[in-house]
């Protein structure tokens, strides 16, 4: 485990990367790999990742392994990572219908290369102070001042969902989850398996509150 916190404590990846015109700034899981190298060789361990696909709520998605061991194989410490499948299917804003410009392979790639990151970034300890651009958002500050809208009338109650006993084991493994998460990546990942359920917004509101409690963001 001192292996493990050395490279933790050694390890520097700003964010370099910039994507939409620049509007927002990101790291990669190259990025990751290739500034992790001098460290491994220092700590003489080694790093593997590992892909996975699985069903979550009858939902295709990708979990990733980032596993460290040491000089003679033994395992020191592993981190996993999730990517919805469909999470990484472009979709028009007007038509909502899916936009082919990506291909199978590459929204297996999109993916992958998204778990992998969060894994690695579990595995090491990585900070992400900001909200990844292409994950669904659990809560940022908003930087601009808002105007106070105008009251509008409350909607009539809608009858409570009925959950199927599925749905309902499902959402309570991602509620045990965000209480067990240990970084804002695994935080989103939480909400991505919820997205389009029926228990969306419970499960983003716990993932509200575990953002507050830890700090994740203000």
């Amino acid at each position: 485990m001192e292996r493990l916190i050395k490279i933790q404590q050694g390890l520097r990846i700003p964010k370099n990367k910039e994507g939409d015109k620049g509007r927002f700034k990101f790291r990669s899981a190259e990025d990751i790999l290739e500034k992790i190298k001098p460290l491994l060789d220092e700590t003489e361990t080694a790093v593997v990742v590992s892909d996975e696909l699985c069903e979550v709520g009858g939902r295709c998605a990708l979990k990733a392994t980032a596993s460290l061991f040491g000089k003679d194989g033994s395992p020191i410490a592993t981190a996993n990572g999730w990517a919805c499948m469909d999470s990484h299917i472009v979709i028009d804003k007007y038509s909502g219908q899916e936009k082919k410009s990506m291909s199978n392979e590459q929204c297996t790639g999109s993916a992958s290369s998204y778990a992998r990151k969060y894994a690695l970034g579990g595995l090491f300890a990585i900070d992400n102070d900001e909200l990844d651009p292409d994950q669904p958002e659990v809560g940022t500050k908003d930087p601009q001042p808002k105007q106070t809208p105008a009251p509008t009338p409350k909607p009539a109650p809608q009858p409570a969902v009925q959950l199927t006993p599925e749905q309902i084991e499902n959402k309570n493994a991602i509620l045990a989850d965000i209480d067990a998460t240990e970084n804002f990546g695994q935080l989103t990942a939480c909400v991505v398996l919820a997205t389009g359920q029926p228990y969306e917004q419970e499960i983003r509101a716990k993932a509200n509150a575990r953002a507050n409690a830890k700090g994740w963001h203000k």
